[in-house]
């Protein structure tokens, strides 16, 4: 999240590696947003194929994570290998619920990620939607996975060319949340996913509308 991100970032960059006496440097954090039900089916299909978010507890955040990602796979447990949708959906501490907007809002240091995690309310809940969406603007940029040649036309533009790339971005869509696996799933399946990432949703509509309108300010479009 971009509480941990600022944090380890700006202490290293104080380090003696990053500074000089003669030039003044300044951090830019960028991010892409993925469309959120696309971006749930392929983090379950990330846990289903044995792999994990969970690392040792390196940040502040991560003991609370740990936590909760417990009470869905076993405290004992490393991986959630061949969870079905049924279970990754069924576990109200599944981390991947609302995932892109709880990042956002944690560049904000004051938002308690435990307490909300742990006491989740329709007023906690805008706040957090609140706060992602004040963390999108915070972010220098932000492209979206579904547009990544109008992402990258986008990323020189904000940058004013002091950004370039050998080659144009080419529209990737054979990812493993595929279009195919979001038609293969009956609609009870993605009604449920979106009713949990209702937030994500509500970010990524917001975003998108920002998006096209920077693209239009730029003349991209």
């Amino acid at each position: 999240d971009l509480t941990d991100m600022k944090d380890c970032v700006e202490r290293e960059y104080a380090g003696p590696i990053y500074t000089t006496n003669t030039t003044q440097q300044r951090i830019y954090y960028v991010s892409m947003l993925r469309e959120p039900i696309q971006r749930y089916i392929s983090e379950w299909m990330h846990f289903r194929r044995g792999t994990s978010w969970r690392w040792p507890a390196l940040t502040r955040g991560q003991a609370c994570t740990n936590a909760h990602f417990d009470k869905c796979i076993g405290k004992n447990a490393i991986l959630w290998r061949d969870v079905s949708l049924d279970e990754f959906l069924a576990c109200d501490h599944n981390l991947a619920h609302n995932r892109q907007a709880r990042m956002l809002a944690l560049f904000d240091s004051t938002f308690d990620a435990c307490s909300y995690l742990s006491n989740r309310t329709a007023e906690t809940d805008s706040a957090l939607l609140e706060r992602a969406v004040q963390g999108l603007h915070f972010l220098a940029f932000f492209g979206l996975v579904e547009y990544q040649n109008y992402s990258q036309l986008l990323f020189q533009k904000t940058f004013n060319g002091s950004f370039r790339f050998e080659s144009h971005a080419q529209q990737a869509n054979s990812r493993f949340a595929s279009e195919a696996t979001i038609k293969s799933l009956n609609s009870t399946y993605i009604n449920q996913i979106r009713s949990l990432n209702s937030l994500d949703i509500q970010l990524y509509a917001y975003a998108k509308r920002l998006f096209f309108a920077r693209l239009a300010f730029f003349n991209i479009i």
